[in-house]
């Protein structure tokens, strides 16, 4: 099993991601600041 696209609302995007990508290892594939995501 595999999970290909995952959709989290958050606050602070720029915590978010570094959070996800620092603390869980997970890659960060896209990024679209100006439509917050």
């Amino acid at each position: 099993m595999q999970v290909s696209y995952v959709n989290i609302f958050v606050t602070d995007l720029e915590k978010a991601i570094a959070f996800y990508r620092d603390k869980l290892g997970l890659a960060l594939q896209f990024s679209s600041p100006e439509h917050g995501y």
